[in-house]
């Protein structure tokens, strides 16, 4: 199901936020009160979706300059790595090591860099980028 919502503004494009400025912006679930919805918000604008993986979602982000995924949890109420129940750490934790195995290779990487950089986005993700030397970012 797909489900088009125009928010307005001030209003964060997710379903909780636990957040200091929670008491000043809504969010989705003001507006919205669907079971099981997942939203995509600017993850549209950067990115194009490749697959679910258990509770996560795989997306590659639309930079030629790097084979750059991002793995985002399909949970609500997610803003930091630790906050993941046990189980889905784990999956994650695998998830990581075989993406950056299978992307290494692809892409002939020397590197592949894993961080959580999520001061934009509230919601926990987690980016996973295959790295060369001399690649626009190599230091």
């Amino acid at each position: 199901m797909l489900v088009k919502f125009n928010k307005p503004f001030n209003v964060l494009s997710q379903f909780s936020d636990k957040t200091e400025k929670s008491a000043d912006r809504g969010n989705l679930s003001d507006f919205i009160s669907i079971p099981n919805i997942y939203p995509v918000g600017r993850l549209d604008k950067d990115s194009e979706f490749i697959a679910n993986w258990g509770e996560f979602s795989i997306r590659l982000m639309k930079d030629e300059r790097f084979f750059w995924l991002l793995i985002i949890p399909r949970l609500t109420g997610v803003t930091e790595w630790h906050e993941l129940p046990d189980k889905q750490a784990t999956t994650l934790t695998k998830l990581i090591i075989y993406l950056s195995k299978q992307v290494k290779v692809i892409d002939k990487a020397n590197k592949i860099n894993v961080a959580t950089l999520g001061n934009i986005v509230g919601q926990f993700h987690l980016h996973l980028i295959a790295r060369h030397s001399g690649d626009a970012a190599w230091p």
